[in-house]
């Protein structure tokens, strides 16, 4: 069976190409599907090839967002002054997305469009509230985060539709905190056992809003929202952290797997999550 290699110059023939081919793969940095397929645990006939897209690579800021194109790699978003200083939970997300070699292929749409439960950057993203903007040749349309992932490695894009960008609201509040960890064998160059992205907007000890972005925990990157409304408008104390603990051991559903065990994960979520519930009411 021959390979089939198709190269795209422009947005149009990248959909169209895809329209064309959709059963071809989409690559832009390729660290996960070259990985995969060279181990096996892909099949791969031919890819459609969109690194040359300059289109696809940009930062575009408006009013109350910033929108950061699909080809935009790791390396660029933590070199980006504005991205840093708006979104640090992305940009420290970036900085542990394996070696500097990996950091500066990876691409933002195709850590995304991976779909893996363990995205590293996935959790950030959710906690900032993103949205996935989808275009085809007849226009585009906006999804949020939280609804694209429908099932282990699914997605809701549809088969002639091509992820341009991430599209995140702007968070400027002083009173606003915030905290990432990822948890693995390393630091970095390993799939994360778990990953946490919390985002919360304190006042006088208590918790406004918060939102909790987690990887490695369900079959599909999520948001805790049973959680998040358990804390919403409540003051901080010993009481809500053992119902907030217990209502995420609850919420989550990891697996045992060769990286951890399920009761591992749900303890250092629980952790995590008090350890950043005390530290917002002391501050």
């Amino acid at each position: 069976m021959s390979f089939i290699y198709e190269k795209a110059n422009d947005i149009t023939e990248a959909i169209a190409l895809h329209a064309a081919y959709p059963h071809l793969q989409i690559v832009a940095g390729g660290t996960d599907v070259i990985v995969a397929w060279r181990s096996g645990r892909m099949e791969v006939t031919g890819i459609v090839d969109i690194s040359s897209v300059q289109d696809l690579n940009y930062i575009e800021i408006g009013s109350d967002y910033y929108e950061i194109g699909t080809l935009a790699t790791a390396a660029q978003m933590c070199a980006d002054s504005d991205v840093c200083k708006h979104f640090p939970l992305l940009t420290d997300a970036c900085k542990q997305l394996g070696a500097v070699q990996i950091q500066n292929l990876a691409t933002l749409g195709g850590n995304v469009m991976n779909a893996s439960p363990a995205g590293d950057l996935i959790p950030s993203l959710l906690a900032y509230n993103a949205e996935v903007k989808l275009q085809n040749l007849y226009g585009t349309r906006m999804i949020p985060l939280q609804d694209f992932f429908t099932g282990y490695r699914q997605t809701a894009i549809l088969p002639d539709e091509l992820l341009i960008g991430i599209r995140l609201p702007l968070v400027d509040d002083s009173s606003v905190r915030m905290h990432y960890q990822k948890v693995g064998t390393r630091s970095a160059q390993a799939i994360s056992k778990l990953a946490v992205a919390l985002l919360a907007k304190s006042s006088c000890g208590g918790i406004q809003w918060i939102r909790i972005g987690l990887a490695s925990v369900a079959a599909v990157p999520m948001r805790a929202f049973g959680t998040e409304k358990l804390i919403q408008s409540k003051v901080i104390g010993q009481p809500l952290i053992e119902q907030a603990r217990a209502s995420l051991m609850d919420e989550i559903s990891p697996i045992d797997d060769i990286r951890s065990t399920a009761m591992y994960r749900k303890e250092v979520c629980a952790n995590i999550l008090e350890d950043f519930l005390w530290s917002v009411q002391r501050k």
